[in-house]
């Protein structure tokens, strides 16, 4: 519950209020949408990290048109976690198993073969699996809105 002016009298009000205790005035019902942009900011919250930034506003739009059965199904995706994926790149990093992981199979076993690429390409993914991370949950949340 939130307070809110009035629409007449400019007095703060409850959201809930149908009509204004003090003039009487009648009040539009409460935002349809107010749930929903609840929703999709809780839900950029937890998965905002796992997103490249310049394409949240884009992602937060998108969502917002979304009914809540829609918004409830993308709730249920599972994301890759950047982190985590910076750790398994670390550790086996030079098997390819982060190349795996993204569904990047063909430079993955590549990469298993060489072993990273003689440790080059190892450390050339330290730095770019978390970016690549975020695009491949991208291209995942896309695919569902499409």
């Amino acid at each position: 519950m939130a307070l809110i002016h009035c629409t007449s009298c400019g007095e703060m009000i409850s959201d809930l209020a149908t009509v204004c205790p003090k003039c009487g005035a009648p009040q539009k019902p409460a935002d349809k949408n107010t749930a929903d942009t609840s929703k999709v900011d809780m839900f950029l919250a937890i998965h905002g990290k796992d997103f490249p930034e310049i394409e949240l506003p884009m992602l937060r739009e998108k969502l917002l048109r979304l009914s809540d059965d829609q918004m409830n199904n993308i709730n249920m995706l599972q994301f890759k976690n950047t982190t985590v994926l910076l750790i398994i790149s670390i550790f086996l990093g030079h098997y390819g198993i982060d190349r795996f992981m993204l569904n990047d199979n063909g430079l993955g076993g590549v990469k298993l073969l060489t072993c990273g690429g003689l440790g080059i390409w190892t450390i050339i993914d330290w730095f770019t699996v978390t970016n690549r991370t975020r695009q491949w949950n991208m291209n995942k949340i896309w695919l569902f809105l499409q």
